[in-house]
């Protein structure tokens, strides 16, 4: 079986999970991403790591397209040369409609909400529940997220309809990483309830490990942010948290930088949070946790998370969490394991609070982390690969 995966490379879970298929899956895995001019369109072999030039288009892909002839018929010729077996879109960014246009079998994967939404993760305000042209535009006008894309709401819109046709109307495979994905957006679009979304959660590689110490008496509880310095992952929150507690508490991040990469580095720089180790390898993860000992992993994302390597990471590791309730943190956050709170200051502050009241109640949610069965790569691909052949026993059948 020959597989063409079609993305972006802006990295993230995405591109980690994209990487991570040829470990589950020996045959040919090829990924088909674009460059930064929208023309230039590069073919990367998973299996080899070498990256090859696909084709380039005299007009170029503006964000998404709802179709385009010429990216269609160079998708064509590459699966036909390919001998590609079946199409894995993993997003649609830099690409057009027209990926899932192919009479050929197609896997959509939902790693997050783009194609409904062109905010990608469904949250103006809070985590929506109706998007109509009049909330459209005072979201483009308003939401204090940042904005990736600048097209004007019109077109969004006929793209967001012609989206869902496809996955109504066409046979697509439709997998989505966590329960939650699927019924946000049936809530959006009722008309999705028509339509089988399977539920394959992602895996990971580690094995299980508890990296949770007891906090002793007298010592100061040890705070971990791992999602950098990203707006949408509640980086203001973690600031506000480190500037009030943080005589009480000691402080450490890593992840991507960004939005408020500065503010975190002037805390550093005074001692407020102890160290931002920054972004990391995968193979780094595992040390970077045996220097922190973190009695505590705070989750404040602000948008509905479809799954989240980095909360199995915590829960593989065993580390108590304070997360946010929507998305899949409240079907995965279990109050053994964990504080769900409202995705806000105020909620955050109030659990910590507790928790320096009475940490002993860390050591119980570490030790029900341990009873959590890691979702290994193993059982990842046993999931994917039945899938995967089922559908194709059902496309031969028509």
């Amino acid at each position: 079986m020959n597989i063409l995966h079609i993305g972006h490379s802006w990295g993230g879970g995405l591109t980690k999970w994209i990487k991570s298929f040829p470990q589950i899956h020996g045959g040919k895995n090829l990924f088909l991403t674009f460059e930064p001019d929208g023309k230039s369109f590069s073919l990367l072999d998973l299996v080899t790591g070498r990256s090859s030039f696909a084709f380039e288009l005299e007009r170029a892909i503006k964000e998404s397209e709802l179709s385009h002839d010429e990216y269609r018929r160079h998708l064509e010729r590459t699966i036909t040369k390919n001998e590609i077996s079946i199409v894995i879109v993993s997003s649609l960014i830099g690409h057009s409609l027209d990926a899932l246009k192919l009479e050929v079998p197609t896997a959509y994967i939902f790693h997050d909400y783009f194609g409904y939404c062109p905010h990608i993760n469904i949250t103006y305000k809070e985590t929506c529940t109706s998007c109509d042209s009049r909330r459209l535009k005072d979201c483009f006008k308003n939401n204090s997220l940042e904005r990736i894309f600048r097209r004007d709401p019109g077109h969004w819109l006929e793209y967001r309809r012609e989206f869902i046709e496809l996955l109504v109307n066409k046979e697509i495979l439709l997998i989505a990483p966590d329960k939650s994905v699927a019924n946000n957006l049936r809530v959006l679009e009722p008309i999705l309830s028509e339509v089988n979304i399977e539920c394959i959660p992602h895996g990971i590689h580690q094995e299980k490990d508890n990296k949770f110490e007891k906090v002793l008496a007298g010592e100061k509880l040890r705070i971990l942010f791992p999602f950098g310095s990203l707006d949408h992952k509640g980086a203001d929150i973690f600031v506000k948290l480190a500037e009030k507690y943080h005589q009480k508490a000691t402080f450490y991040c890593y992840g991507y930088n960004s939005t408020h990469s500065k503010k975190i580095e002037s805390l550093c720089s005074q001692g407020i949070i102890a160290k931002n180790f920054g972004p990391f390898k995968e193979t780094e993860l595992e040390g970077i946790l045996n220097e922190i000992s973190p009695h505590l992993a705070i989750l404040p994302c602000k948008v509905p998370e479809t799954f989240s390597y980095t909360l199995s990471e915590m829960i593989n590791f065993c580390i108590p969490l304070i997360a946010t309730n929507i998305g899949s943190f409240k079907n995965r956050v279990i109050p053994e394991i964990g504080f769900l709170v409202d995705p806000t200051l105020e909620a955050f502050d109030n659990s910590i609070q507790k928790i320096l009241e009475d940490p002993s109640c860390l050591y119980g949610m570490s030790k029900a982390q341990e009873r959590i069965p890691t979702q290994t790569m193993e059982t990842f691909a046993l999931g994917y690969l039945k899938a995967i052949g089922a559908y194709l026993d059902r496309w031969k059948a028509v």
